[in-house]
């Protein structure tokens, strides 16, 4: 996959077609349209759906446009700055820790943006159970811990925190519920908690049950009823055939992993009203006092000053 394929992806996309794109890119149609051919042979899927009027993307596809635009937006921030610097910088070990869900989900993201905005970096990733995260960077066997947690008043549910160690929010998430086309909530553009209560409820990860369990407790009285499934097949199933709900933690600017087995399902996401605010954010442990930053690819700076 070469930069120049993501060019020419993203100027279909915004262009809308492939001459209007053609013109646009200087080049000849028949050259861009194989350009877009051998990306989707590499990625092995469909990006276009192609037609007289024009081409829409793909559920694939839609994926792909987020993430090359955030590519090229690096690249040409690396570009800048390396034109700008004769100067070759140290290289830099960064050791991470990361539970699984932040390993298939955000650290892509991170090796992505390192690999061409700042290849002095090199990045050394393990995966952990959450509660050994913060014990890692407490004893310098890592550098930095990447987790999700859960603020319920004011309360992290894995342990307090040595005062030495920080906590840096990199994303919000909502609770949304994944409602199939046969059950009734599915016309709905949100959906109350004391609502979800009376449909059983789907769950992926057993580990959630208790982190699933623990929030709506505080919102219902009537016991919820779970019921776990090591398949997320068969979930998307399920959700599609029947009245049965799934949870989701869930960022609106970024997808799931388990998201595109709903792709072509007769499903969507609904958010879930609650009755007072909570979110769970996924979060940066780190030692000593580095700048808060606002956002989840502003913590390359933190990544960078960690390993110093």
């Amino acid at each position: 996959m070469r930069i120049e394929q993501l060019e020419h992806f993203i100027a279909i996309c915004e262009e809308g077609t492939f001459i209007k794109a053609s013109d646009k890119l200087h080049m000849a149609q028949q050259t861009l349209s194989n350009s877009i051919k051998n990306l989707e042979s590499t990625l092995n899927t469909q990006l276009f759906i192609r037609s007289n009027k024009g081409v829409e993307l793909t559920y694939k596809g839609e994926i792909a446009y987020k993430y090359f635009k955030e590519i090229m937006m690096t690249y040409t921030a690396f570009i800048n700055e390396i034109s700008e610097s004769t100067e070759i910088a140290d290289e830099i070990n960064v050791r991470i820790s990361s539970i699984p869900f932040i390993a298939l989900n955000h650290i892509p993201e991170f090796q992505c943006a390192m690999l061409l905005g700042h290849p002095n970096i090199n990045l050394s990733i393990q995966s952990e159970e959450i509660e050994n995260i913060p014990h890692s960077v407490e004893n310098n066997s890592v550098d930095i811990g990447l987790l999700v947690g859960q603020y319920l008043a004011d309360e992290l549910i894995f342990p307090k925190l040595d005062g030495a160690l920080n906590i840096l929010p990199l994303r919000e998430w909502q609770l949304y519920v994944w409602v199939g086309e046969n059950c009734s909530l599915y016309k709905k553009n949100s959906i109350h908690i004391s609502t979800i209560s009376k449909y059983p409820v789907l769950l992926y990860e057993p580990r959630q049950e208790k982190l699933i369990k623990n929030t709506l407790d505080t919102f219902l009285d009537d016991e919820l009823s779970i019921k776990q499934y090591d398949n997320i097949r068969t979930i998307a199933n399920l959700v599609e055939s029947t009245s049965q709900l799934f949870f989701d933690w869930h960022n609106s600017d970024y997808g799931l992993d388990y998201q595109i087995y709903f792709a072509g399902k007769k499903a969507k996401a609904i958010p879930v009203v609650l009755d007072e605010p909570i979110t769970m954010k996924s979060l940066a442990i780190y030692k000593d006092a580095y700048k808060v930053h606002p956002s989840f690819h502003d913590v390359i700076a933190l990544l960078k000053s960690t390993s110093k």
